[in-house]
């Protein structure tokens, strides 16, 4: 598949193979279903630089630290944006490694980590609410900030989770809802669900995954149930069979 983009002195080219792109960059590969194998793709919201990193990625390469330090967020934009998962979690690792919420920036990296479904980014920035609450508190009460009515949940289950690890409760080692983001991500690899999900989405993805889980446990459990019944049934008819001929046991002789 042929991508053209533009660049600072003109036009420039990428390409990559569908069947790479199926497999590594599902989102990418359902946009390049619409062209045909001799047109050209017109890819205008990413920079050539950003792009081509992005390919150079899905095709085996490997990142240096100080590219992440540079672009880790057009990198997590772009990979959010074409279904590069692996390129989204590594890049989300490295801008919470390399990067520090202040005052300054702290609700701005908030509205872009909840707009890009960057579920570790936004829990480094809930950290920071809980370690500077008063001073965090004077910025979400001034006229000037203005925050989706759903941050609010977002900041009471950071406040839970702080919680829960400072009292070492042992409900946080169990309930989802008390998880930081890598644990999980972690439960959710684990079970061979999809871990590139706000941090709601994912804890809803655990809840059913073990209702389903519960609900098949009963079934195997009513099954094997149902199998035993035929089974007694066949050694309660042996046993009227012997009895019918007069086929006496030890005890009754």
């Amino acid at each position: 598949m042929k991508f053209q983009l533009k660049t600072s002195s003109g036009v420039a080219y990428c390409f990559a193979h569908r069947i790479v792109l199926q497999a590594c960059a599902s989102t990418l590969a359902d946009i390049c279903k619409k062209k045909s194998e001799s047109q050209t793709l017109l890819v205008d919201d990413t920079s050539y630089e950003i792009f081509h990193k992005l390919l150079f990625y899905i095709y085996g390469g490997i990142i240096q630290n100080n590219t992440f330090e540079q672009d880790s967020l057009d990198l997590i934009d772009a990979a959010n944006r074409y279904g590069v998962v692996n390129l989204k979690l590594e890049a989300e690792a490295q801008y919470v490694k390399l990067n520090k919420i202040t005052l300054d920036n702290a609700i701005d990296t908030l509205l872009w980590a909840d707009g890009k479904h960057s579920a570790l980014v936004k829990e480094q920035v809930m950290d920071f609410f809980m370690e500077n609450k008063k001073a965090v508190h004077k910025i979400l009460s001034s006229n000037e900030t203005s925050l989706p009515p759903s941050m609010a949940a977002d900041i009471l289950a950071a406040t839970t989770i702080k919680d829960a690890e400072n009292s070492n409760h042992i409900r946080y080692y169990a309930d989802c809802n008390v998880m930081r983001v890598c644990s999980l991500r972690q439960k959710l690899q684990d079970r061979g669900l999809d871990i590139d999900e706000s941090r709601e989405m994912m804890i809803a993805r655990l809840e059913e995954n073990g209702r389903r889980n519960e609900l098949d446990c009963q079934n195997n459990q009513q099954s094997q149930f149902l199998v035993d019944i035929p089974l007694f049934c066949i050694l309660a008819r042996i046993w009227h069979h012997f009895s019918h001929f007069g086929i006496k046991t030890d005890d009754s002789s």
